[in-house]
């Protein structure tokens, strides 16, 4: 199978073990989606074996109930899944800071997944997160051109330092921080970088409005 979809099944963290352990020897899975569920973090542990195992482009694990233990999980498997390209984690409430911290270091790994598109809306990501993925977008080889991070807990120090990566990252296109926790100076401060930094067709989404550069 290409493609595996499980989207609103109110499958547990038994039913993914399940699913991980019938899908982990299919070579042939390039795309993955759990969403709507109630994946845990033994359930993201579950997960991890069959990332590893499996060539994923893609993978969705949105709306769920991993934490930040969950992700941590599942990014000590990243390393193993150099194809992956996309990556959903989004509106998982109790993924935070330390989590993201340990997906920036299998991001960051050598012969790692070289993943474009990371979705992080909807969690609870701060400062720190924030700081962790600024340093992964000053990484000269870093592929990410899309990251999501509306509906976060990011502050104006988080701002600050998103702005001073886009300052020296050249690939990343959008970069959408809605609804987070900024002031008008962190507001200030991405968009300054927006205009110190030409990158054709970047665009900054603040509060549902595209700032866009020239």
């Amino acid at each position: 199978m290409n493609s595996v979809e499980f989207g609103c099944n109110n499958f547990d963290n038994g039913a993914v073990a399940a699913i991980a352990e019938t899908l982990r020897r299919d070579e042939s899975l390039q795309h993955l989606a759990i969403w709507g569920n109630s994946v845990g973090d033994s359930g993201a542990a579950s997960l991890a074996d069959l990332v590893a195992s499996c060539p994923l482009v893609s993978l969705v694990l949105s709306n769920n109930e991993m934490s930040d233990n969950g992700l941590s999980s599942l990014a000590q498997a990243l390393p193993a899944c150099p194809s992956l390209r996309t990556l959903d984690l989004s509106v998982n409430a109790h993924i935070a800071d330390t989590g993201v911290q340990s997906l920036c270091r299998a991001l960051r790994s050598e012969g790692g997944p070289r993943v474009e598109v990371l979705t992080l809306n909807n969690c609870s990501v701060g400062n720190e997160g924030a700081r962790h993925l600024a340093t992964l977008l000053t990484e000269p080889e870093c592929p990410l051109r899309e990251l999501d991070l509306a509906f976060n807990m990011i502050e104006d120090p988080g701002a600050k330092v998103l702005a001073s990566a886009l300052e020296v990252n050249s690939v990343l296109v959008e970069l959408n921080v809605s609804v987070n926790l900024f002031s008008r100076t962190g507001i200030s401060l991405l968009m300054q970088a927006l205009a110190r930094k030409h990158v054709p067709g970047r665009q900054i989404l603040i509060e549902d409005v595209p700032y866009a550069g020239r």
